[in-house]
């Protein structure tokens, strides 16, 4: 197989994130990637016996270097963490195997509907997360965003979240009184005041210090 062969099968992939070096797809049993690649792949899965945890391929468009990662969250996670990867060198025939779990700084994806047919079902859900991180300004420096801590840090700078793959902002720390006199006369080793008839507001302690009652419910009958 040459270099010329290797990149016309790339070429014809139907699917894929396309970088300047690498072309990035998920690895479906269902999903064919073309008949010459699909029995690349097969024979690269039986020499270096490659488990299904390795989701994803990453496949060198400059040079003859095929990358199994696994991403154990890819489906749930909104920029799933990279946990080990097996790199084949095609024309030495060296392999390298890494793992991520001890790294504190993983690698992490992003912009994961480019990684699935266009008939996937998900895909729409996790065009929508780009988007949104787009429209929030998380893509303006993509060189950064490759790396979990980045990812992290560049979301509290601008106040975001993510919650599942929906983008918000995040919650403001409450300056009021959180703590119902209920709390706080449990904390005292106190029982709370009975409500004989008449509104807890109007019990005399309460009156006593009106503040307590803050954000209390009435409970007038």
């Amino acid at each position: 197989m040459t270099l010329a062969e290797y990149q016309a099968w790339l070429a014809a992939a139907p699917y894929g994130k396309r970088l300047p070096t690498a072309l990035y797809l998920v690895r479906d049993a269902g999903t064919s990637l073309g008949a010459e690649l699909d029995r690349f792949v097969a024979q690269l899965v039986a020499a270096y016996q490659v488990g299904p945890e390795f989701n994803v391929l990453k496949f060198r468009t400059d040079e003859l270097k095929v990358s199994f990662l696994a991403y154990p969250d890819f489906f749930d996670a909104a920029h799933p963490v990279l946990r080990k990867s097996i790199t084949a060198d095609l024309r030495s025939g060296a392999i390298r195997q890494t793992e991520y779990g001890d790294n504190l700084n993983p690698p992490i994806l992003h912009r994961k509907e480019a990684f699935l047919p266009a008939s996937h079902p998900r895909r729409a859900a996790f065009a929508e997360l780009t988007r949104l991180e787009e429209q929030a300004g998380l893509y303006e420096r993509p060189e950064t965003i490759g790396l979990r801590l980045n990812r992290e840090r560049l979301l509290a700078d601008k106040g975001l979240v993510i919650e599942g793959h929906s983008l918000r902002r995040a919650r403001e720390k409450s300056t009021g009184y959180s703590v119902a006199p209920a709390v706080r006369n449990a904390t005292r080793k106190e029982p709370p005041p009975r409500d004989n008839g008449w509104a807890l507001k109007d019990h005399p302690r309460n009156r006593r210090n009106p503040r307590c009652m803050a954000g209390v419910v009435s409970f007038d009958r």
